[in-house]
């Protein structure tokens, strides 16, 4: 199956990164962030973003750095998101389980998210980040009693290519 790609730039003017402040000295001093690489990320490797919320880029770095002991920061971010592998575009949905299917013809296993992601990422050098929701299944519930609408729902986007990181300034704990 063949991948489309969108060619054209998207913008995405408010993406939100939280770390520690330890890191967030780095990014600033080096003027840049770096992406990570570990076997449990949700959209493979690379430098993560809540679209939209930085509540959750706070919460998430108010549980990793207090657990750590560390102070955290949130940065405002605006990213490109041309050649973006979206997983709400339901052919890029395809792609990616079509990728998964023949992955398992070949090692005569299941790989996880991160597996299958980076891989496609390999193989389709075009792929400059990745765009999903991610839902906490355990604690997803409507919104209200009669609601379609979860309330645990976050929109992440993995930049791959650290030069879609168009902008970013260090929000001063307004979230």
């Amino acid at each position: 199956m063949e991948l489309k790609l969108n060619s054209e730039e998207k913008i995405v003017p408010d993406a939100f990164h939280g770390t520690c402040a330890d890191s967030a000295d780095d990014i600033k001093k080096e003027g840049k962030f770096k992406g990570g690489k570990r076997t449990d990320y949700y959209l493979g490797d690379g430098v993560y973003f809540y679209e939209s919320s930085c509540w959750h880029a706070r919460k998430w770095a108010e549980d990793k750095c207090s657990n750590m002991g560390k102070e955290w920061v949130v940065f405002r971010v605006t990213l490109s998101l041309k050649n973006c592998l979206d997983l709400h575009d339901r052919n890029h949905v395809l792609y990616v389980k079509d990728f998964a299917e023949k992955m398992k013809g070949i090692t005569g296993e299941d790989a996880n998210d991160t597996t299958v992601l980076n891989f496609c990422c390999f193989k389709n050098t075009k792929i400059c980040s990745i765009r999903a929701t991610y839902s906490k299944l355990e604690n997803n519930k409507p919104i209200f009693k009669m609601s379609r609408f979860l309330d645990h729902n976050q929109l992440i986007i993995c930049i791959k290519d650290i030069s879609r990181i168009i902008s970013f300034i260090e929000e001063e704990r307004k979230c």
